[in-house]
């Protein structure tokens, strides 16, 4: 069975290709994604099963790695396992930073250095690279023999992040440092820049780092980190779009608070620090960000001489970027934002909002009606919670353009209500505006 075990947009020469390393039942190849005509055209290439393939875009070409085999370069044309990385160590990890490549949690002749960081030399004048892992100056250990290892890197704040899975380190070429109190991550596929902002998953929740500190970000949907199964966290992915941050859960089983949602994705809206949930269709195994550089317009004006040498024409080249994932049986799908269904599947629409008090927090209240705002609202399903008990389903509603009226048949009284809202269908996406609650002031709580 296929497995998609690492996907590399990159862009050399002014063009943009697309690599996706294909785990198949003999070997894995990497395949170059041909945007005009569709075609994924194998590479002949035969590297280790069952290791993630991480990339890095670096002097016009893309480096790899999978710390099973020594690292390779791609110049856009032809793959090498000398040019730019003769002497480099296998590594789990790879990324450039300033004017250097660095490899992080290596293999050198066989010796695993799990907390070791090594760096390449400076481009020369032909912008080659060289490695030498025996020179002290090359390379530098972070807290080794901790018990950890290095998990990730990332780049902000003009600095090099480090990540083991419990502690964050920071280096700038000259200093490294610890980030005091920060939890390191789980899966560096987690790691995505928002804005000024580095996201990561850590077992105890989605962290935020804003150069200083670390936040737990995650704290509003609690439930679901603690629903994280374990053997989900080395299948965690993630990537970004505008100022939200994408991470795939995997399966989330809380026994606890009886949650339970297959292929869960998590959604945080940085500039509004808000979270919402979804379920995929698939199973990713990463995120890749992908813009079709080419002119999508045609000349064929009979009146125009295209040939003039006193004319210039420029195509116009969509600002569209592409969301592609891979997937754990071995397919690449395209996340299209402007179609209504997940591979021809319905999609599932799910909504629990917190506890109001209509009242004030120790008032309580006679709930007589509910009117919700919303369009697309044909297959919605509707229920109310009072004080946290049972969830009761709004039916026999009245509706009206893009209004749901409800009214209570019988004496409804409590402190506080809660709604949930479900779609399951396709078409057009349900919008929801708002809520109003019509009630009447009771008795205070003594």
């Amino acid at each position: 069975m296929s497995e998609i075990m690492g996907l590399a947009p990159f862009y050399y020469t002014s063009n943009q290709k697309f690599i996706v390393a294909n785990d198949d039942t003999v070997k894995v190849d990497m395949l170059l994604y041909d945007p005009g005509t569709g075609i994924f055209t194998p590479q002949g290439l035969n590297k280790s099963q069952g290791f993630k393939y991480e990339f890095a875009t670096y002097l016009d070409g893309l480096f790899c790695v999978n710390h099973a085999d020594f690292p390779m370069f791609y110049n856009g044309s032809s793959w090498s396992t000398v040019t730019n990385v003769t002497n480099a160590p296998k590594a789990k990890y790879v990324i450039p930073y300033l004017d250097r490549l660095y490899l992080l949690n290596v293999d050198i002749g066989g010796i695993e250095h799990t907390s070791r960081v090594v760096s390449s030399s400076l481009p020369d004048t032909n912008y080659n690279i060289t490695w030498d892992t025996s020179d002290i100056g090359n390379y530098f250990d972070v807290m080794p023999r901790d018990g950890d290892e290095i998990t990730g890197a990332g780049k902000n704040f003009n600095r090099l992040l480090i990540f083991k899975e419990e502690s964050l380190w920071k280096y700038d070429t000259n200093t490294l440092s610890q980030v005091t109190g920060a939890p390191g991550t789980n899966n560096n596929r987690t790691i995505q820049n928002v804005s000024n902002i580095t996201i990561y998953f850590h077992k105890t929740g989605v962290q935020g780092f804003d150069g200083t500190n670390v936040a737990n970000i995650s704290r509003d949907i609690q439930p679901i980190i603690d629903g994280v199964i374990s053997t989900e966290l080395g299948k965690m992915c993630s990537y970004v779009d505008g100022n939200n941050y994408y991470i795939y859960f995997g399966n989330i089983y809380n026994a606890v608070d009886k949650i339970i949602i297959d292929k869960c994705m998590g959604v945080y809206d940085a500039s509004k620090n808000r979270w919402r949930l979804k379920s995929f269709q698939h199973e990713p195994t990463i995120f890749g960000k992908y813009r079709d550089d080419r002119s999508d317009m045609t000349y064929d004006d009979p009146t125009i001489d295209y040939n003039s040498v006193d004319k210039s024409y420029d195509g116009i080249i969509s600002a569209n970027d592409y969301i592609f994932f891979g997937t754990s049986n071995g397919k690449i799908f395209k996340i299209d934002k402007s179609v209504s269904t997940q591979d021809s599947n319905k999609i599932r629409a799910y909504l629990e909002t917190t506890n109001y008090y209509p009242n004030g927090v120790q008032g309580r209240s006679q709930f007589q009606a509910l009117k919700f705002y919303m369009e697309s609202a044909k297959r919605i399903r509707l229920s109310y919670s009072i004080d946290d008990g049972p969830w009761l389903p709004i039916i026999k509603y009245s509706q009206n353009k893009n209004e749901i009226y409800y009214q209570f048949k019988h004496n409804v009284i409590g402190n506080k209500i809660k709604f949930k809202m479900s779609e399951n269908g396709i078409g057009e996406r349900v919008k929801i505006y708002g809520i109003d609650v019509f009630y009447t002031q009771q008795a205070n709580i003594v």
